[in-house]
């Protein structure tokens, strides 16, 4: 009996004994764990003690790699720019109303075809979707001649000659017509070209005049032209020289035109040999105006004086006064021309260094120039 008492009060002390360890188990697993765990889920414990290491381990996101902000290498081209279009006209080549709007006189139903010299002036290049086209104020007469379209293509700065051709109405009066390049969008632009020209009555009515000579423009800077036109009426002969030479040695047709280009002020005479073998003489001067050479009123990079390999810069400048070429040299060599007052470039380096930018201006009153240096430097 008192070994079977002993025998029970020794197994009651192992019980509670086991009870504490447990209890102290469950005590540390509450401190280790993230968030409290019911008591009566001890069998959850390690799962949540599983999933709060996995939690703890994972490692946070890997930042990304800093962009490349510069290129390793310039780039091939650059991005195109939005072009300009624009149109000047140079010289008319025939049918030039003369001083004091005279107006060349035509018979009715008489042959025309009319010439114009035009410049590119913009910054798009012309090709075969520009034409020439009769514009609204245009007077029915001319209104059929189909419009005319640019053959090849034309760059900036190039000239080309358009030529129109139609017949002169019956009815007598004055008549005009207006033409403007048209790009591919059927957007007009830049100067517009005319034809005027008077039709008279028939002859026995109000005749044509006998002898005519006309020129436009009448004042030129040096180096730009003029067309010179003339008409003698059943003369037997005509001559048109420079006045002062020997006009046996300038004969022409009596009805035509030319292009002259004077360095000075000068006279030019038409001298008309008539049926009776009278002598009637016209003369007309044209006048070639004085100017000053261009100014360069600034000639700058953007952004700046200096760039990063692989950068580029824009070359800007501006210039007043009448212009003829604008070349830009880079250490000395050909790089760019245009014909622009106002206009820009840009140049992309290959190597880090120093690049000397050189401006000429050439105009019809002399020279003028200017350099820049632009710094390239390693990133």
């Amino acid at each position: 009996m008192g070994r079977r008492v002993c025998l029970l009060f020794c197994l009651s002390v192992l019980i509670l004994a086991a009870v504490g360890v447990l209890s102290g188990c469950q005590g540390e697993a509450r401190v280790a764990g993230a968030s409290p765990v019911p008591e009566s889920s001890a069998t959850t414990m390690v799962p949540n003690f599983t999933a709060t290491m996995t939690a703890t381990l994972t490692p946070t996101d890997t930042p990304p790699a800093p962009p490349t902000l510069i290129p390793q290498s310039p780039p091939a081209t650059r991005p195109a720019l939005a072009c300009r279009d624009d149109l000047a006209l140079v010289m008319e080549h025939n049918y030039v109303a003369g001083s004091d709007e005279l107006l060349p006189a035509l018979l009715p139903n008489s042959l025309i075809k009319k010439g114009w010299r035009v410049r590119n002036s913009g910054t798009c290049t012309w090709d075969s979707a520009y034409t020439l086209t009769s514009t609204p104020e245009t007077q029915d007469w001319m209104l059929s001649i189909p419009p005319v379209a640019v053959v090849g293509s034309v760059k900036p700065g190039e000239m080309i000659d358009f030529w129109v051709q139609g017949s002169s109405p019956l009815a007598p009066g004055v008549y005009r017509s207006e033409w403007r390049l048209q790009n591919g969008r059927g957007v007009g632009f830049g100067d517009s070209l005319s034809l005027s020209f008077e039709v008279a009555d028939q002859p026995g009515e109000t005749p044509l005049p006998d002898v005519y000579l006309i020129a436009s423009p009448l004042e030129l800077l040096r180096g730009e032209a003029a067309t010179i036109a003339w008409s003698a009426q059943q003369a037997k002969a005509a001559y048109f020289y420079i006045s002062g030479q020997a006009w046996q040695e300038h004969p022409v047709e009596i009805k035509g035109s030319t292009v002259v280009a004077p360095e000075r002020t000068t006279t030019y005479e038409l001298r008309v040999v008539k049926p009776d073998d009278t002598i009637e003489t016209r003369r007309i001067t044209i006048e070639i105006v004085p100017f000053d050479p261009p100014k360069i009123l600034s000639f700058r990079f953007q952004p700046g004086n200096e760039i990063v390999l692989g950068q580029c810069v824009d070359i800007v400048w501006r210039i007043t006064g009448r212009v003829n070429t604008v070349t830009v040299l880079r250490d000395g060599v050909f790089y760019w021309t245009s014909l622009l007052e106002s206009g820009a470039t840009w140049d992309c380096p290959s190597q880090a260094g120093t690049y000397r930018y050189t401006l000429q201006v050439v105009g019809p009153g002399g020279e003028v120039e200017a350099e820049r240096i632009l710094e390239v430097r390693l990133p």
